[in-house]
């Protein structure tokens, strides 16, 4: 079959091109010890064990919300090295993302919109009691975000499913 001017037809996109598929399994709790590892090999900035344990209830390996926490502690809201970062800092992470992601978007403030003879912006009334938050909610959001396919792998280049008795 030819197309229009003896030329075949368009096969597409060439940038449209799949040679292959990668799927990430969940990294387990030891395999984000290793990989939160490089971050302290090359700072001397320390993951404490804590910190580890709360990066996996929260996330249970999920590889990008692993390198969100991670990200967000060290580049967004860093903690400022040599301290260690902490169980207590990859909660206050976990907030931020859900925030980021979850917080309701609110229009601007009006000028004018305060009190009378002001040229104040209105004040807007937002909820004050937060949604609690638990790992199966965590791992929706992970499912929410735009996965960009980005691989994550640990230096030994083994990614393992987490087990599903592990707390």
């Amino acid at each position: 079959m030819q197309s229009k001017g003896g030329l075949p037809p368009d096969p597409g996109s060439p940038f449209n091109i799949k040679a292959e598929s990668l799927t990430l399994r969940n990294f387990d709790r030891d395999e984000i010890a290793e990989l939160y590892a490089q971050h302290t090999d090359d700072t001397g900035q320390p993951f404490t064990d804590d910190a580890v344990d709360r990066a996996w209830f929260w996330t249970r390996g999920q590889p990008f919300l692993v390198n969100a926490l991670a990200y967000h502690l060290t580049r967004r809201d860093p903690v400022p090295a040599p301290t260690p970062i902490t169980g207590d800092d990859i909660d206050r992470a976990k907030e931020a993302l859900v925030l980021a992601v979850t917080a309701p978007s609110r229009p601007p403030p009006l000028r004018g919109a305060g009190p009378p003879g002001s040229d104040s912006p209105a004040v807007h009334s937002t909820p004050t009691a937060e949604p609690a938050m638990t790992p199966a909610i965590a791992v929706a959001l992970g499912s929410t975000l735009a996965l960009s396919g980005t691989a994550c792998a640990t230096r030994s280049g083994s990614v393992a499913a987490a087990p599903a008795d592990r707390a």
